[in-house]
C-alpha cells in the first residue's frame, strides 16, 4: 500500500490537501473519495482508507474539507450548499466513480448526490440529517456564544457532550469534559486538530440546522425558532454541567426521552415501521447505501430510517459492532462491505427523455 500527498484545486483557486491511498494490487478502477466528518481531518482516516483502497481495487482519495484550521477557513457564505459545491469540484478533479461520506461528510454526500443523480455511486456512514427540524430542539445558543468568546474548552465540552459521538467519553460531566479537552489540546495529534477545527465544526452544525429551516419549510422553521426561544427562556449558564439529557446539560441536548438519555433513545427499533415526516432537509437521492453503527447515537439511525421510508431505493445497513468512529479504525470487514456495495451498484445516469414524433 502506498500513500502520497496531493492537493485538489477548487474553482475559487483554493487548494485542499488530500491523501491518496493506492493499493499494491489495484484493478485500475477510477478513484473513490472518502469525505471526513466534523472535528476531524483526512489524517484521522489513515487506518481505514488503505483497507478501503484494497477492497475497492483503486485509489482512495481523502481530502481535507475547509475549516480544519485557521490557515484554510470556510468561506463567509459557508453552508451545506458550498460544501456540496466543493464535493462536486473534488469529483471533477479526481474523476472519482464513488463517494463515501462520514457523519457531516455524509450529509454533504447526500446533498451532492441528490442534485447529481447517477453521476457517481455513494455510501454514507452515520450521515447527519435534520429531517423536519428534529435536531433543532437539541441546539443550545451558548455553543456559539462560548466559541465567539474564545472559550474553546467549554465549546469542545458542549459539542462532544451534546453530539455523543465519542462513546463513553461523551457522558462525562461537562466540567470534566472541558478539562479533558484542555489537556488534549496541549498535545500534538488528534486533540490539537479537534481544537483547530472547532470554529468550522460549529459552523457545520449550524449549516445542517439552517438548510432545513428555509422559507417554505414552515414546520421546521417553527421548531428551530421555538427551540431557540425556549433555550433563551431557560437562562441556563454557559458553563457546561453534567452531560445528561437535561436542558442545561450541553450545547446539544436530548430532545426526547427522559433525563440522562441520548437523542433518539426512545426511537423505534431497527426494522420497525417509521413514519416519514412531511419535509425533507433537502432533495435526497433515490439510490444509495446508508450505514449506521449499532453503537452510534441513535439519532443517526432515526435520520436514516426517515430517508429510507421516503425513498425505497435507498438501502439501510446496520454495523453491529460499529461506533460512530468505525470508519476511522482498522475495520477490514466494514471496508469490504462498503467497497462491495459500490462495486455492485455502479452509477446509472438517468435515462434521457425519448423524443416524441408529432404527426401533422
Amino acid at each position: 500500500m502506498e500513500r502520497s500527498a496531493t492537493t485538489l484545486l477548487m474553482p475559487d483557486g483554493v487548494r485542499l490537501a488530500a491523501d491518496v491511498h493506492r493499493p499494491a494490487h489495484g484493478a485500475g478502477r477510477a478513484p473513490l473519495l472518502l469525505l471526513h466528518g466534523t472535528l476531524v481531518s483526512r489524517l484521522d482516516y489513515r487506518s481505514f482508507a488503505p483497507l478501503l483502497a484494497a477492497a475497492w481495487g483503486g485509489d482512495v482519495v481523502v481530502p481535507d474539507r475547509r475549516g480544519r484550521d485557521a490557515s484554510l477557513p470556510q468561506p463567509a457564505n459557508h453552508s451545506l450548499l458550498t460544501e456540496a459545491d466543493d464535493l462536486d469540484a473534488m469529483v471533477a478533479a479526481t474523476g472519482a466513480a464513488a463517494v463515501v461520506g462520514h457523519s457531516y461528510g455524509g450529509t454533504v454526500t447526500l446533498l451532492a448526490a441528490g442534485r447529481n443523480p447517477g453521476a457517481w455511486t455513494w455510501a454514507t456512514y452515520d450521515a447527519a440529517l435534520n429531517p423536519a427540524g428534529v435536531l433543532a430542539a437539541m441546539w443550545r445558543p451558548e455553543l456559539r456564544e462560548r466559541l465567539d468568546a474564545g472559550d474553546l474548552d467549554t465549546t469542545w465540552a458542549l459539542l462532544v457532550g451534546g453530539l455523543r459521538t465519542a462513546g463513553p467519553v461523551s457522558r462525562l460531566p461537562g466540567r470534566v469534559l472541558a478539562r479533558l479537552g484542555h489537556v488534549l489540546a496541549g498535545h500534538p495529534g488528534a486533540g490539537a486538530r479537534m481544537y483547530a477545527a472547532l470554529p468550522g465544526s460549529v459552523r457545520e452544525l449550524e449549516s445542517v440546522l439552517e438548510l432545513v429551516a428555509q422559507p417554505g419549510n414552515q414546520r421546521a422553521s417553527a421548531r428551530l425558532d421555538s427551540a431557540a426561544a425556549d433555550a433563551s427562556a431557560q437562562g441556563d449558564s454557559a458553563q457546561p454541567g453534567p452531560a445528561t439529557g437535561s436542558r442545561g446539560a450541553a450545547g446539544l441536548h436530548a430532545a426526547s426521552g427522559s433525563e440522562g438519555t441520548s437523542p433518539g433513545d426512545n426511537a423505534p427499533a431497527p426494522g420497525a415501521a417509521f413514519e416519514a415526516p412531511a419535509e425533507e432537509p433537502f432533495p435526497l437521492p433515490e439510490r444509495g447505501l446508508m450505514l449506521n453503527g449499532a453503537l452510534s447515537p441513535s439519532y443517526f439511525r432515526d435520520a436514516t430510517r426517515f430517508a429510507v421510508a421516503a425513498h425505497p431505493g435507498l438501502e439501510h445497513g446496520l454495523v453491529p459492532w460499529g461506533m460512530h468512529n468505525a470508519v476511522m479504525l482498522p475495520a477490514p470487514v466494514l471496508a469490504r462491505r462498503i467497497a462491495r456495495w459500490c462495486l455492485e451498484h455502479p452509477a446509472v445516469p438517468p435515462a434521457l427523455p425519448v423524443p416524441t414524433t408529432v404527426v401533422p
